[in-house]
């Protein structure tokens, strides 16, 4: 999850420069007496607009899953191990490396986990709104950029707000949307893998115990989730880039003022 955020944030950091950027040569050509190109602009806008739609669709759809939906795709942390090898294969052609045992092995694993109790639906729910409005925040930013950017005086309307609520955003809403996801993981975890009791027949449970997994050969549950506080700074970058817009904007008003 953490580099698909990272791709996130940096792509919608670089489109941001660029429309900052095309309003800067923008303004370049008009002192030029040259006709600017909006058409990447426009492009920008319409892109942003449509990725808009199917980032507000794909949120509800995964809202609707978590609540309602019979099966649920979950990321499930689990507590490390190994996979265990058949003892019937006596050997294996072709395998160079071997993992040592106690190494870490798996920490997490996506299912599709059917009977989760409305406790882990809420946090899943929750975290799934939180990560969709962020994703539409950004995108919506990205829009109102190059629109504004199209206008003849980019600065006319004031955007910085929008720019200052959006570094809130990603501030805030990264946050909640990691734990809130990872606890239902968590909660997830120990529903499909804590067992109050088992039986089984001529089992060795030494072998499971050895690689880490319950004396059923299940994995053993944990609550455990990983909080990157990165978007923080990421976010309270935009809110100083907002700061910036907010005199380009007050300049612009106090210029027209004097004409």
């Amino acid at each position: 999850m953490g580099a698909a955020w990272w791709v996130l944030v940096a792509g919608a950091i670089i489109v941001i420069a660029a429309v900052l950027v095309a309003v800067a040569l923008r303004r370049r050509a008009r002192a030029d007496d040259a006709p600017p190109s909006v058409g990447p602009l426009r492009f920008a806008f319409g892109t942003t607009v449509v990725l808009t739609l199917f980032a507000v669709v794909g949120t509800l759809g995964s809202v609707i899953e978590a609540v309602f939906g019979e099966r649920v795709t979950v990321t499930v942390p689990v507590q490390r191990f190994q996979p265990l090898l058949d003892a019937g294969i006596a050997s294996i052609d072709g395998i160079d490396a071997e993992a040592a045992l106690g190494s870490p092995g798996f920490t997490e694993g996506v299912f599709l986990v059917s009977g989760l109790d409305a406790a882990a639906r809420a946090w899943l729910a929750v975290g799934h709104l939180a990560t969709g409005a962020l994703v539409v925040t950004i995108l919506v930013l990205i829009a109102r950029l190059a629109q504004q950017a199209m206008q003849e005086e980019p600065f006319t309307q004031p955007i910085s707000h929008l720019m200052a609520r959006a570094g809130a955003v990603l501030a805030i809403g990264t946050v909640i949307g990691q734990i809130s996801l990872g606890i239902g993981g968590s909660l997830a975890s120990s529903q499909l893998f804590d067992s109050t009791g088992w039986t089984g027949v001529e089992i060795d449970t030494s072998a499971y115990e050895r690689l880490g997994l319950s004396a059923s050969g299940l994995p053993e549950s944990t609550f455990a989730f990983e909080v990157e506080f990165w978007p923080i700074g990421v976010g309270l970058a935009l809110i100083v880039v907002a700061g910036i817009m907010r005199r380009g904007e007050r300049l612009q008003r106090d210029t027209a003022g004097l004409v």
